[in-house]
């Protein structure tokens, strides 16, 4: 399988985009420079597994979707969401 860093780096871009940050807050909220993340946007350079987890957790989008394009029903997202938040109620009423 072969991973595109042009397409990784235009979803980035474009989860930047959307949710209205910059791409010097971007840079600065992952620690990293801005050049560095204009280059992984640029498709430049590729990003580590890490800063793309980071990226996930941050805008709240799979490693699946950042990666590979492919999109995560929304339904089926929150029903982990929810079955999550279940779990861990559960888990502090046990505490």
């Amino acid at each position: 399988m072969y991973v595109d860093h042009k397409e990784v780096g235009l979803r980035i871009k474009k989860l930047r985009n959307q949710n209205g940050v910059t791409q010097e807050q971007l840079a600065e909220q992952l620690n990293i420079t801005t050049n560095f993340l204009y280059r992984i946007e640029s498709g430049n350079r590729a990003a580590s597994l890490d800063l793309l987890v980071e990226i996930t957790v941050h805008f709240g989008v799979t490693l699946d979707y950042l990666v590979l394009g492919n999109e995560q029903p929304r339904d089926s997202l929150k029903e982990k969401v929810r079955v999550l938040i279940q779990f861990l109620i559960k888990w502090l009423e046990e505490l």
